[in-house]
């Protein structure tokens, strides 16, 4: 049985639990099962019914002043923005989510950081892309997140194609190379390899990055 197919019945339980919780008054349970059943929604790929789940949340959050919720929901909120492509909105939303956990000390930003890389990548923002994911690499390197710190290093390698660098994209992708098999992460291994042959060949051929 695949995840999917289990969805409507976690579905089915958040419901009931909101139930309990409307009934006994529970508003921080009530906001932990709406942003729950956002991420299940988006799962689904329903992509509007999570955003309007996840804002729920974000209020109540808010409303309760948890301020840790409140950032990690609009991390959540960022990642549906973007599968949507409204780019514009998801860097908002991580920007707001930066700013609360740069107030719980260095390094809680790191994972939206990386997210904020990628939109940025995305919208060729190169420079502003590299320094943010280099800022979560630094992170992840400290907090020994060694899966964390491969991913980065790929999309790092990305950008750097992206700007015609392709030596140093290569430089990249041989560390996460690196990581992956340590960790014994095959699937992550085989892509990886597959980037640093397109990028060789690439740099073998001269290639220009596209204006």
């Amino acid at each position: 049985e695949d995840q999917q197919s289990r969805y409507p019945d976690a579905l089915g339980s958040l419901q009931q639990a909101l139930s309990l919780f409307g009934i006994v008054g529970d508003r921080d349970g009530e906001a932990i099962v709406f942003q729950y059943k956002g991420l299940i929604e988006y799962g689904q790929n329903r992509y509007a019914d999570a955003l309007r789940s996840l804002r729920y949340a974000l209020a109540l959050y808010r409303e309760l002043g948890d301020r840790d919720r409140e950032a990690y929901t609009l991390l959540d909120i960022a990642l549906v923005q973007e599968k949507q492509g409204h780019y514009a909105d998801a860097l908002a939303s991580l920007q707001q989510c930066i700013a609360l956990l740069q107030k719980m000390g260095p390094g809680a930003e790191s994972s939206p950081l990386m997210e904020l890389g990628v939109i940025e990548e995305r919208q060729g923002k190169y420079a502003d892309s590299l320094r943010d994911l280099q800022r979560a690499l630094r992170y992840f390197r400290q907090d020994g997140e060694r899966n964390d710190e491969a991913e980065a290093l790929r999309n790092i390698g990305i950008v750097q194609a992206d700007l015609g660098r392709y030596a140093d994209a290569l430089a990249a992708d041989r560390k996460a190379l690196v990581i992956y098999r340590q960790l014994g992460d095959h699937a992550h291994e085989a892509s990886t390899t597959h980037s640093i042959e397109h990028v060789q060949a690439l740099l073998n051929a001269g290639v220009s990055p596209s204006p």
